[in-house]
């Protein structure tokens, strides 16, 4: 009986002896004319029955709570997975968001620069505007003016072309010039860039053949602010000497040459 009920317990996990002393136990409490191994063999088969009954059933509840298990898993898993994806998916939309956040922030940059570049521009051409008329105001006063000392200058140029050889021998022949005639000549020297006003600079220079075909050609543009500046403090200072009704009293060949110093001055302004 006890090999049986060893057999029967065989299939139980660790633990059978004690059931199998319970069952012998359970079977020598009875009526001592009720323990036939007949009775005890219907023991032993009801607790098999019972035992593999149970077992099955566990066995099932396992196989079902395994597999509610793998399925708690694999949606484990998938929350894990969908959990990663969704961070990956807010990383990429912080970084579009602070991307579009740069953008309109260059955008919004551009436009205050263009504002600002837009604002300048029209400041500028306002000044422009400004400029323009005063520089037409300017061009209208000098064309005024050269429309006034054009004639002046063109006569005085005429008279020079007009001095003869003879009366510039004349002057040089003078030992000690009147002022007039030094200041006339100091005036035509200067204006020609020679600073060197002596007498004997002087006639050197009325010495050239050449001399009424250099005062007839020379170019206004020339002369210099400082060298304009010269002259006309000369002809401030030394107003007689340049006036023509006195100039012509002294040398003939002098007050040509009067005028065409004024005329230049006036010119060149």
């Amino acid at each position: 009986s006890r090999a049986l009920l060893q057999q029967t317990l065989d299939a139980v996990p660790g633990g059978a002896e004690p059931l199998l002393d319970l069952a012998l136990h359970v079977h020598g409490s009875g009526d001592p004319r009720e323990r036939a191994p007949r009775q005890y063999v219907t023991l032993l088969r009801t607790f098999e029955a019972l035992y593999k009954d149970k077992e099955q059933g566990l066995r099932t509840q396992q196989q079902f709570l395994g597999g509610g298990l793998s399925k708690l898993e694999e949606a484990a898993s998938m929350v894990d997975k969908l959990s990663r994806d969704a961070q990956r998916q807010g990383e990429m939309l912080r970084e579009k968001q602070a991307q579009a956040e740069r953008a309109l922030q260059d955008i919004t940059t551009n436009l205050e620069e263009a504002g600002r570049r837009k604002k300048e521009a029209e400041e500028l051409s306002g000044r422009l505007g400004v400029k323009e008329a005063e520089m037409r105001t300017k061009r209208e006063e000098v064309e005024g003016q050269l429309a006034e000392c054009m004639p002046a200058l063109e006569a005085a140029k005429q008279a020079v072309g007009g001095i003869k050889k003879d009366n510039l021998n004349e002057i040089r022949s003078l030992k000690l010039p009147p002022e007039p005639i030094r200041d006339v000549l100091e005036g035509v020297l200067r204006l020609m860039g020679n600073q060197d006003t002596s007498w004997i600079s002087m006639k050197r220079f009325l010495t050239q053949g050449s001399v009424i075909n250099e005062i007839l050609t020379f170019d206004a543009r020339n002369i210099t602010k400082s060298i304009r500046e010269q002259v006309r403090q000369l002809l401030v200072s030394r107003p007689d000497s340049f006036r023509a009704e006195a100039i012509q009293r002294v040398s003939v060949a002098a007050a040509p040459m009067a005028a065409w110093v004024k005329a230049q001055v006036q010119y060149s302004l």
